[in-house]
């Protein structure tokens, strides 16, 4: 129910205003198989309004490579954006939601269709958005490339909103993520060639569109990335 101002009620009647914040940062998944389980991260407060937003990126050594489902705290997730750079190393980048009112923390299980073979992981970073009814995004963005380092990932944002974001890259040599538009909150390696990062930013002026892009400083490899933007709106 709608309540004043983009307002919902809690559980106790109360009225929750939106809001929206990155309550986790799993360690990469460098297993091997299809499924990559993310144990006991924080979820944030309890609230009937809460959706838990989980923003994911890897590459495989195989191609045509998809994700098959996404749960959260036990939750069937709704897939908001993804892209694919289809090649012989696949890069795939997702953002998927649910509405997941109890559980101050809880699992994500992200299961692909195909494994990832040695040197590769799966990254996780996870949000707690309140005050919307909803897992829509506002708006969202992908790229994708089989060889290049950089993802333009520009959105349209809502006054008061935030952007998430989440890049893949494969690459020899260590490398770093620089983010435009959104402020990097993990930049991991899991493997000798696989390199991941995730970006956000809230409390944001109204952009139609937001300037967002991920460049990495390495060779050219394959490189996936996907953006969301969420507001009271």
């Amino acid at each position: 129910m709608v309540f004043n101002n983009n307002l919902l009620l809690g559980a106790a009647g109360a009225a929750t205003p939106f809001s929206i914040s990155n309550t986790a940062n799993g360690t990469p998944s460098t297993s091997t198989g299809t499924t990559h389980t993310f144990s006991s991260l924080a979820f944030g407060d309890e609230d009937d309004t809460r959706i838990i937003i989980v923003a994911t990126s890897h590459t495989t050594n195989f191609n045509n490579g998809r994700y098959s489902s996404v749960t959260i705290g036990g939750v069937t997730a709704t897939q908001i954006v993804t892209a694919l750079a289809n090649s012989a190393d696949d890069g795939l980048s997702g953002i998927f939601a649910a509405q997941v009112p109890t559980g101050t923390s809880g699992d994500v299980v992200i299961t692909l269709t195909a494994g990832i073979g040695g040197n590769r992981g799966v990254s996780c970073s996870v949000f707690a958005m309140y005050g919307k009814d909803d897992v829509s995004a506002h708006a969202t963005s992908n790229d994708s490339a089989t060889s290049g380092v950089l993802s333009t990932l520009s959105l349209n944002v809502p006054a008061g909103g935030a952007v998430i974001g989440t890049t893949g890259h494969i690459a020899t040599t260590s490398v770093t993520c620089t983010w435009v538009g959104a402020t990097r909150i993990n930049n991991q390696q899991p493997g000798t060639r696989q390199k991941l990062s995730e970006a956000f930013s809230a409390d944001l002026s109204a952009e139609t569109p937001r300037t967002v892009t991920a460049t990495w400083s390495g060779a050219a490899g394959v490189t996936s990335g996907a953006a969301a933007s969420y507001g009271p709106n």
